[in-house]
């Protein structure tokens, strides 16, 4: 089976990445680590096994992301159910959380996730924040059915509701407003990996070439009906867009901000908190 794989794989992937994929469909279907696979490799495995191996193969070969093909991934150490109706989450999103938990440890806080898609991000911080007090918003009604699927799985009371934030706001305002919003310019989809341009969702993904900062311009103008007097935005931003997003940031006299790099040195994550309510 494993040699099986292998040959199918190397049609399309690495060495490297196809030993990793191969991994992970033994973890998934067998329960098997690394280790345990070597130690077990001389086991037979049974018809049925060998047909999800084999749809699994089928599925790859035809470029959808791993993720997709096994239905779920992990974001900080929590197993998260993803389908195409949703983003596969980053590590660069996990440091967006990690920021957050660091800030407001111990503290009763409200907190809007914007465009939640598959919920990692507000169950993360739910589980992780046992005294804020979440809702999460999405424009997609299938994104919305992933998340609350994983907040069940996770035991964890979100409120989960549909909205367009670019036509409508919630009613009530927030500690913390955080998102991970659409950022990549539509012109950027022809350098793009194909798996991800045929695979994730477009909506989560793209913005108009004339106005690729429209989430945050639209968040930051609406901050006195989104955020509470101290509260504070928290953005996944373009790798390229600091420049701008500093630009666009200059146009408010009471603002206090700071861009955060990932692990890789790169600039992917702002904070925002407004000082006053004079702009």
């Amino acid at each position: 089976m494993r040699e099986y794989l292998r040959k199918g794989l190397l049609e399309r992937y690495e060495e490297r990445e196809t030993a990793n994929i191969i991994s992970a469909l033994f973890d998934a279907f067998k329960g098997w680590t690394r280790s345990e696979q070597i130690l077990h490799q001389h086991e037979h495995i049974s018809e049925s096994e060998m047909l999800k191996f084999h749809f699994a193969l089928k599925e790859l070969k035809k470029g959808i992301p791993l993720q997709y093909v096994l239905g779920k991934t992990w974001f900080r150490n929590k197993e998260f159910i993803v389908t195409p109706a949703v983003l596969i989450p980053r590590p660069e999103t996990e440091e967006l959380v990690e920021i957050i938990i660091g800030d407001y440890q111990n503290q009763a806080i409200s907190v809007l996730d914007i465009g939640t898609g598959s919920g990692c991000i507000a169950i993360a911080l739910a589980l992780e924040l046992p005294g804020a007090d979440i809702s999460a918003i999405d424009v997609s009604p299938e994104a919305l059915e992933v998340a609350q699927r994983n907040a069940a799985i996770h035991q964890v009371n979100i409120r989960f509701n549909q909205c367009d934030i670019l036509n409508a706001l919630p009613d009530q305002k927030f500690d913390v407003v955080v998102s991970n919003p659409p950022y990549i310019p539509l012109s950027e989809h022809t350098k793009m990996p194909e798996v991800v341009t045929a695979h994730e969702p477009h909506v989560a993904l793209f913005t108009p070439d004339n106005d690729p900062l429209v989430f945050y311009k639209r968040l930051t103008q609406q901050y006195r009906q989104l955020l509470k007097p101290g509260g504070k935005f928290f953005f996944e931003i373009h790798e390229d867009s600091k420049a701008d997003l500093e630009k666009m940031l200059a146009s408010y006299n009471n603002i206090q901000y700071t861009f955060h790099q990932d692990m890789q040195k790169k600039w992917r994550i702002l904070s925002v908190t407004f000082l006053d309510d004079e702009k």
